[in-house]
């Protein structure tokens, strides 16, 4: 069972759908909506949490999509289940409340800024359904072709690994960020030694060659959990040791 259940509503114009950003929690982009409180419906949560988050708006012509479940932006470790609705504004939406701003939100913008929900989960199918436009390979700023090799500066192969470039920094610990559902500013504000640039760089490299980085994360796990199982257990006398020195600093912090 998720974490947070939520109603979204999927509003779109013109080939762009409409996105919000928070003030707090997350800088990545999110549905219009929010959670249901008890006893609550999710088509009267989205009236409600509308009226709040954007305004002097009604949401007019509902119509359900699916329910998707998702790792949840900027709450680490923790599962969202979201209630899709596609649905009309009446009225000029405008960002209230704990809204920062709107984003619409395009097939070539970047998909980097998108919560994981959407990212993973949500747009693909639309995608697949028919109901969005096809995406391009994304950075906002011009072709897939020129995205590629833009991205491919950032990264660099040493052996059977990828690093980004000049850094003993894997793209293996960055994805996994990113895949958890951790912003860009994030994950460079866990790793001091890269440039905030450089982070998006390595972001933008595994979404231009996801299928070709995906196999390769597969074949690093097979890798560790092979060398787990093949490692040679510690002598007892050794563990005995460690064992009582673990025990002997867990008794000093808590004296």
């Amino acid at each position: 069972m998720a974490d947070f259940h939520k109603a979204g509503l999927l509003h779109s114009k013109d080939g762009r759908v409409l996105l919000c950003r928070k003030k707090h929690t997350t800088s990545l982009l999110i549905l219009p909506g929010g959670a249901l409180e008890p006893g609550e419906t999710a088509e009267e949560c989205l009236r409600r949490e509308c009226r709040e988050e954007l305004g002097e708006v009604e949401v007019s012509n509902l119509h359900y999509l699916g329910d998707y479940e998702s790792p949840a932006a900027g709450q680490i470790g923790k599962t969202v289940k979201i209630e899709l609705y596609s649905g009309e504004l009446e009225g000029t939406p405008a960002a209230h409340s704990e809204i920062q701003d709107l984003v619409w939100f395009g097939p070539r913008d970047d998909a980097a800024l998108l919560a994981p929900s959407l990212r993973n989960v949500i747009f693909p199918d639309l995608r697949r359904r028919g109901l969005l436009p096809a995406a391009a390979l994304y950075l906002s700023q011009g072709s897939t072709i020129m995205n590629r090799v833009m991205a491919k500066e950032y990264i660099e192969e040493r052996g059977d690994n990828y690093y980004v470039t000049d850094t003993r920094i894997s793209l293996d610990s960055i994805v996994h960020a990113f895949r958890r559902g951790e912003s860009p500013e994030t994950i460079w504000q866990n790793f001091k030694l890269l440039q905030l640039e450089e982070v998006y760089g390595a972001i933008t490299y595994y979404l231009a060659n996801q299928a070709e980085i995906d196999a390769y994360l597969i074949r690093q796990n097979e890798k560790w959990a092979e060398g787990r199982r093949n490692a040679e257990p510690l002598p007892a006398d050794l563990r005995e040791r460690l064992m009582r020195a673990r025990d002997e600093l867990h008794t000093v912090r808590t004296s």
